[in-house]
C-alpha cells in the first residue's frame, strides 16, 4: 500500500494508482479522485493557455490588419476606377486567385504578359478592332503594374516588421476597394430615395425618376434604391425594367423633339474637298475643347492640325480618300510628331486603314480614326447637342454674379448640395467636365453655357472662364456696366436689356441681386 502523494490518502492494494512524475523527477502516485481533479485542472490550464494563445493572435491579427490596411488605403488613394476594377477582377478570379494563394506571383505575372503578347500578335483590320486592342493593352499594363505594387508593398510591410503574404494583401485591397464602391452606390441610393420617395413608390417609376436625375453605372445603384424603399426584387428584374425606362425615355425624347428646329448639327464629310475636310476637322476637334492650329499648306512636315488641350500637344495628319490609307501616313505624322515636339499623333480619314498601316500605327502608339470612327464621333457630337433624358451630363445655369465669383456654382441634382470647384477646374468651352459630388459621392459630368465664356462688356469670347475673368478686370465697356449697391456695398453688373434701358433713358432704378435692395443708378 502506497500514500497519494496529493490528498496523503492510503490507497488500497487493489484500488487504482495514477503515476506521475514530480519536479525531482520520482514517480509519484495519485488516487482515482485526486487524478481526476488533477485531469480537471490540467485540462482547464491548457484551455486557459488556448484561449490566452489565440487572444494574443487575434490581437496581432488586428494589429497586422490595421498597420497593412493603412499600407493598402494610402496606396489604392491615386487609383481610379478602372485600375480598382483590376484589383476586385483578380480577387473574383479563381484561377487567377487561386495563383496568389500559391505565392506564386511570377507565374501570375507570366499570365498577364502572355494576355499582353497575345494582343501584341492580333492584327486589327479597322479603327474599331484597334481600339478595342489598345484598351486590352492598357488593361493588361495596368494589371502588370498592380502585380509590381503588390510585391513592392509586400516589402514594405515586412520592413516595418508587418507579417504579410499577397493572399492577405490583395484580399484586403479588394474588401477595401468594394466597400467603398458600395459605400459611394448607398449614398446615392439614399439621397435619390429622398427625393422620389416624395412622388411614387412603384418600381417602373423609381427608376424612371432616378433617370432624369442620374444615369446609372449598372443595375447595383438601382438595387440600393429598392432597398431603400423596402422592395422585393430579382436581379433579372431590375435589368429588365432599367432596359424598358431607358428605351422609354429615348422614344419620348424622339416624340418631343419631332418637327422641332435643332441646334447646328456637323454635316457629312463624304463630299469635302482635302482642304474643307481639314476645316471640318477643325470644327469637331474645337467642339472637343482643343485649340487648334492649322499648318501650312506646303511644308507641312506631315501634319495638317496641330491640337492643344491640358498641356498636350497632338499632331495631326487628314486624309480625304475614299480607297485605303498606307502606313507612309502613318511615318509621316511619326516624323512630324518629333518636328513640332508633339506628345500624340493621329491620322483622320474618309477611307480605311491597310493592314500594315494599322500595324505601324500600334507599334508607334499612332491614333487612328478611318470612315467608321469618324461618322461615330460625329455621330456622339450631334446626339449631345440635344439635352435628352438620363444624360449624364447637365448644362449649368449661372447666376448673375457669377462674375465676381472664383468658383461656379453647381448644385448637385440628387442630394441639392452645393459643389464648387477652382477656376481652373472649369470645363473649357464646348468642353464637359466630371465632378463627384462629396456628400452624395454622385458622379456629375456638366458643362457651362456659352456665356459663361464670354465678356458682357466686349462680348470677346475665350476658351477658358479663368481667361475671360482675368480679362473683365480690366475691361473698360464691363466697368461701364458695374456698379455698387448702396446698402450692402457688393458690387453688381447690368445685363444687356438693362444697360441698354440705362443708356435710352439715363438712369434707372435697379434691385440689388444679393440684398434686394432698390438703386438708382446713371451712365458713368
Amino acid at each position: 500500500m502506497v500514500n497519494c502523494a496529493k490528498c496523503g490518502e492510503k490507497i488500497g492494494l487493489f484500488q487504482k494508482k495514477y503515476d506521475y512524475e514530480n519536479k525531482h523527477g520520482n514517480t509519484i502516485k495519485y488516487c482515482s479522485k485526486c487524478n481526476e481533479e488533477y485531469k480537471k485542472q490540467e485540462a482547464e490550464t491548457k484551455r486557459k493557455k488556448i484561449e490566452k494563445q489565440k487572444l494574443e493572435e487575434q490581437k496581432a491579427q488586428e494589429k497586422y490588419s490595421q498597420e497593412i490596411s493603412e499600407i493598402c488605403k494610402k496606396y489604392l488613394t491615386t487609383k481610379d476606377y478602372d485600375f480598382r476594377g483590376i484589383i476586385s477582377g483578380i480577387y473574383k478570379n479563381k484561377e487567377l486567385y487561386g495563383l496568389v494563394e500559391k505565392e506564386d506571383i511570377d507565374f501570375l505575372k507570366q499570365q498577364f504578359i502572355k494576355l499582353y503578347q497575345k494582343t501584341q500578335e492580333s492584327s486589327p483590320s479597322s479603327s474599331k478592332e484597334y481600339d478595342e486592342v489598345m484598351s486590352l493593352e492598357n488593361t493588361y499594363n495596368n494589371a502588370l503594374q498592380f502585380i509590381q505594387d503588390l510585391e513592392k508593398v509586400k516589402k514594405i510591410s515586412e520592413k516595418k516588421g508587418i507579417k504579410s503574404d499577397y493572399i492577405k494583401i490583395i484580399k484586403l485591397m479588394a474588401d477595401i476597394v468594394n466597400e467603398d464602391e458600395k459605400k459611394r452606390r448607398e449614398k446615392i441610393a439614399v439621397a435619390a430615395y429622398q427625393r422620389i420617395s416624395k412622388i411614387t413608390s412603384d418600381k417602373k417609376q423609381i427608376i424612371k425618376e432616378f433617370l432624369k436625375i442620374l444615369q446609372p453605372e449598372d443595375e447595383m445603384t438601382i438595387e440600393f434604391l429598392f432597398d431603400k424603399f423596402g422592395l422585393s426584387y430579382t436581379h433579372e428584374e431590375v435589368t429588365k425594367l432599367l432596359t424598358e425606362c431607358i428605351e422609354d425615355a429615348e422614344i419620348e425624347d424622339f416624340e418631343e423633339n419631332i418637327g422641332t428646329t435643332q441646334k447646328k448639327q456637323i454635316g457629312d464629310f463624304e463630299n469635302l474637298s482635302g482642304h474643307q475636310f481639314e476645316n471640318y476637322l477643325k470644327e469637331i476637334f474645337s467642339i472637343f475643347g482643343y485649340q487648334v492650329i492649322r499648318t501650312k499648306l506646303s511644308g507641312d512636315q506631315g501634319a495638317d492640325l496641330i491640337i492643344k488641350k491640358n498641356n498636350e500637344k497632338t499632331v495631326v495628319q487628314a486624309k480625304k480618300y475614299s480607297g485605303d490609307v498606307t502606313n507612309k501616313a502613318v511615318q509621316e505624322v511619326v516624323a512630324s510628331k518629333e518636328h513640332y515636339g508633339a506628345n500624340k499623333a493621329m491620322v483622320v480619314t474618309t477611307g480605311n486603314f491597310t493592314k500594315s498601316a494599322i500595324e505601324l500605327a500600334r507599334s508607334n502608339k499612332v491614333e487612328l480614326w478611318d470612315k467608321n470612327k469618324l461618322k461615330n464621333v460625329v455621330s456622339e457630337i450631334n446626339s449631345s447637342l440635344g439635352t435628352k433624358k438620363g444624360s449624364h451630363t447637365q448644362t449649368m445655369s449661372l447666376d448673375r454674379d457669377f462674375l465676381d465669383k472664383d468658383s461656379f456654382p453647381i448644385v448637385c441634382p440628387l442630394c441639392s448640395s452645393e459643389i464648387g470647384d477652382s477656376l481652373d477646374g472649369c470645363p473649357r468651352k464646348n468642353e464637359v467636365q466630371e465632378l463627384c459630388c462629396l456628400k452624395c459621392t454622385g458622379r456629375l459630368t456638366i458643362s457651362l453655357p456659352e456665356e459663361a465664356y464670354s465678356c458682357l462688356g466686349c462680348k470677346q469670347t475665350f476658351d477658358t472662364v479663368k481667361e475671360r475673368i482675368e480679362h473683365s478686370k480690366s475691361c473698360k465697356k464691363l466697368k461701364e456696366r458695374e456698379f455698387k449697391c448702396k446698402s450692402c456695398q457688393k458690387e453688381f453688373t447690368l445685363d444687356d436689356s438693362e444697360f441698354t434701358e440705362l443708356k435710352i433713358k439715363g438712369k434707372i432704378n435697379i434691385e440689388c441681386p444679393k440684398c434686394k435692395k432698390d438703386n438708382s443708378v446713371g451712365i458713368k
